[in-house]
């Protein structure tokens, strides 16, 4: 009877540890389930972000992602599922999102055996390059090839932004049909500042005569961009309301000559 119940609980311990090995061992599997890679990116300009994840398995329709939920600064925006996954390892999707600069992205992937990956993306401004960008560079407020009357104003004006940690320097040439220079003007633009070129400051430029004339804007070897500018021959043919003078003038010395008789 003793030796019963000695082989009794020797079975249940042996039973007890298989079952605690049985649960461990779940329990590892489940933690090497959770996907082994998630990436997000997001263009901001097209307003798309896209999830790129990497979780092995042998049979991608019965162990899969079966869950994608994105958040922006900690709203929930996105939470898609699904019945399977497309490829047994590597494998994205897309998902139309609006997140403003400054933003912060997290996407999480939920495996359907256990265990989750997740990824953050900081959004920045689509201008936030490493170098200078033109702002605004036009002349007379068009920004592509002008004809100017004779005898109006020539208004250059060039605006340029530097997001780089150096000073640059910013040059508006303006250069005769024969390529003589005419005009120049100079700016230096400090680190993370912003440069501006403006002609009607100047405290003296010279009447710009009838010709053909190219204004080029450069920066420091990033810009490189010029408008043509025609100013046009002076009109010597009298004006309508000129020649309505003169034969209003006429017609009165007619006139007049006519009662004196």
């Amino acid at each position: 009877m003793i030796l019963m119940k000695k082989k009794l609980s020797l079975g249940i311990a042996i039973l007890m540890i298989l079952a605690s090995v049985t649960v461990l061992f779940s329990a590892g599997t489940v933690e090497a389930h959770a996907p082994s890679d998630v990436t997000i990116d997001y263009d901001i300009e097209e307003e798309e972000l896209t999830v790129d994840i990497t979780h092995s398995v042998a049979d991608p329709e019965t162990h899969y992602i079966y869950n994608v939920v994105v958040e922006v600064d900690g709203t929930e925006e996105i939470n898609e599922e699904y019945d399977e996954q497309p490829d047994d390892t590597n494998f994205y999707y897309t998902y139309d999102l609006v997140a403003e600069p400054g933003s912060t992205i997290e996407a999480t992937a939920y495996c359907n055996q256990g265990g989750s990956g997740s990824d953050t993306y900081e959004v920045e401004d689509e201008e936030d390059d490493d170098e200078p960008y033109v702002v605004e560079f036009g002349v007379n407020e068009e920004d592509e090839d002008v004809v100017i009357p004779y005898d109006e104003e020539v208004h250059i004006y060039a605006e340029v932004n530097n997001p780089l940690g150096d000073e640059v320097v910013m040059t508006v040439t303006v250069y005769e049909d024969d390529g003589d220079q005419r005009h120049q003007w100079e700016e230096t633009i400090e680190a993370e500042g912003t440069g501006v070129i403006d002609n009607s400051r100047a405290e003296h430029v010279d009447d710009w005569e009838p010709d053909d004339y190219e204004v080029e804007l450069v920066v420091d070897g990033y810009i490189e961009e010029s408008i043509s500018v025609t100013v046009e021959e002076e009109d010597d043919v009298p004006g309508f309301t000129t020649i309505l003078l003169v034969l209003a003038v006429v017609g009165a010395v007619i006139v007049y000559q006519k009662n004196r008789k």
